[in-house]
């Protein structure tokens, strides 16, 4: 985290705070404890517009770059490819076929967790 404030009472670094705690005023010092009479302007910079689309086209390369999105059915799925990995008398024989299985368990997961949704 960046430093841009800091303690008025010890001389300790701020960190940005989130925004929820901004606005519920929970700023405070985490080496003496003390409440900051910091407000949110304090931890922000003005910029233009054109600069602030460079970063908004900066951020969206960055998550870009991230590539694509793991789901919670791909987290299922890698969970059982798992347990098929590591039981020897596994029926599958070929990688297309542990990757199925893998799915359909997913899938039956998935399944479950809806109706317990209800």
């Amino acid at each position: 985290m960046s430093t841009y404030a800091y303690c008025e009472s010890c001389s300790g670094p701020l960190d940005v705070p989130s925004i929820t705690d901004t606005v519920l005023g929970l700023i405070k010092c985490p080496h003496c404890g003390t409440d900051s009479d910091k407000s949110l302007d304090m931890f922000t910079r003005r910029m233009d517009l054109d600069e602030f689309v460079s970063e908004v086209r900066n951020l969206r390369q960055e998550v870009d770059r991230a590539g694509p999105v793991v789901t919670l059915r791909d987290h299922f799925a890698m969970a059982a490819m798992t347990g098929l990995l590591a039981d020897a008398n596994a029926p599958c024989q070929f990688a297309d076929e542990w990757a199925k299985y893998a799915y359909l368990m997913a899938d039956a997961m998935m399944k479950e967790r809806e109706k317990s949704d209800d």
